[in-house]
């Protein structure tokens, strides 16, 4: 799979028929809308969006500076979200088939075909998650399956093991300031090769252990790892390093020892550790999620908020939580399609986080003009293809830092200062 590959996402929501038993067919018909409407705000205004039967969809992938496999499990990361259906908050989950069209001129009704033959083992392996059509995939059910049955359970396996020995690295994408390009932090991003399947999609394995209860310890080894690796990369340097840690994990006191048992065994400066809330489930004991982060912080750790403007991120959390950053969602930096309301967020959001003595970081990055654009709204920092892809260490400068000769800021002095400065 390579980026620019055109390809189709063929959607079946898991489990519809219970809203319809339970909240009627007018409730079904409202979850079925908002589904709708996430997909279009997903995707660009080059990609198709057609819904093909009750709870089904199909999304055509025109290719771009994205790999079809994160494009997809980016849109059914989007689809977890709750929606709001007759006060209730009603979970959505979905399977997903994916199909790359080969470089022979496949008719529609083959990719359809074969991502039907994706969802539908995607359906047999456990449902909610996403599957890569591969030759064969019809005539031997599990056999090149991108997610399994068993997955959770390899992925246990793994994490007991742990490091590069049991398929795990970690990859690291600059986030940079916007005035100059230079990077001012490093994102720490799992990856994971288990062993007989091949490479897992983050989204994928990240679910995985959602539903498996480990998401602790992927998030503690990937915590240790980076930690280590850059104290030993950039031990004299200000570049800080954001590690995600999953929303489900704020309320409980064990994220405090986490992270200050990496700290310690790496010997890294607290003042240089974000810890990246993201967006894997809803917090909703924000005040107990805020007692934890508070002691978080007090070990000199900053907090950021990730993907505010879609999902569950809402004004309240960063109100109430302690939050040094916050990372803007990547579909508000998407073309307008929507009348321009998506857009005319932007200000306001950039405004508001800055009234909040928080910084942001604006995701997705792929243009120039929407770089110009977040400089003249205000926004100091930004993370995106347009300044490189996700690579483990060592990293090659980005074009501006190759520049600069890769150079990095010297040691910032003291904690609380502005990482944009």
């Amino acid at each position: 799979m390579t980026v620019g590959d055109v390809a189709v996402l063929y959607c079946d929501l898991d489990d519809f028929r219970i809203i319809n038993d339970s909240l009627g067919y007018a409730a079904g018909d409202h979850l079925l809308r908002a589904v709708g409407q996430r997909l279009r705000h997903c995707v660009r205004a080059s990609d198709t969006v057609a819904r093909l039967g009750s709870d089904e969809f199909a999304v055509l992938l025109d290719g771009g500076r994205e790999l079809p496999e994160t494009f997809a499990e980016r849109v059914l990361a989007a689809l977890r979200q709750p929606v709001s259906v007759d006060g209730h908050h009603w979970p959505v989950r979905g399977s997903g088939g994916l199909v790359v069209a080969g470089r022979t001129q496949e008719t529609t009704e083959v990719l359809l075909r074969r991502a039907d033959t994706a969802v539908h083992a995607a359906k047999r392996t456990g449902k909610n998650r996403l599957v890569v059509y591969r030759p064969g995939l019809g005539s031997a059910p599990g056999a090149h399956l991108v997610a399994g049955t068993h997955l959770a359970d390899a992925l246990a396996t793994a994490l007991r093991r742990g490091g590069r020995s049991a398929g795990f690295d970690v990859h690291y994408q600059p986030i940079v300031r916007l005035r100059d390009r230079l990077p001012a932090a490093l994102e720490a991003l799992a990856r994971w090769t288990a062993p007989g399947r091949g490479p897992v999609p983050p989204g994928t394995f990240v679910a995985a252990a959602e539903s498996g209860g480990i998401v602790g310890a992927l998030d503690d080894m990937i915590l240790t790892q980076a930690c280590a690796e850059i104290a030993v990369a950039y031990p004299d340097s200000a570049l800080r390093l954001h590690v995600n840690v999953s929303a489900s994990r704020v309320t409980d006191m064990t994220l405090l020892d986490s992270v200050a048992r990496a700290l310690a065994a790496s010997r890294f400066d607290p003042r240089r550790l974000v810890v990246e809330i993201t967006e894997t489930s809803r917090i909703d004991d924000l005040h107990g999620a805020r007692e934890v982060l508070d002691e978080v912080r007090a070990l000199g750790v900053a907090v950021a908020l990730d993907d505010v403007g879609a999902g569950n991120s809402t004004l309240a959390a960063m109100h109430l939580l302690p939050v040094d950053v916050v990372k803007l969602d990547r579909t508000l930096l998407e073309p307008p399609q929507d009348g321009g309301r998506v857009t005319a967020m932007r200000h306001p959001m950039i405004t508001l986080v800055h009234a909040l003595g928080a910084v942001v970081v604006a995701e997705g990055i792929e243009r120039e003009g929407q770089v110009a654009e977040l400089e003249e709204l205000g926004c100091e920092l930004g993370q995106g293809y347009l300044f490189a892809r996700p690579a483990p260490l060592p990293l090659a400068p980005t074009r501006p830092w190759a520049a600069c000769g890769g150079r990095l800021p010297a040691a910032e002095p003291a904690r609380g200062a502005d990482p944009a400065a």
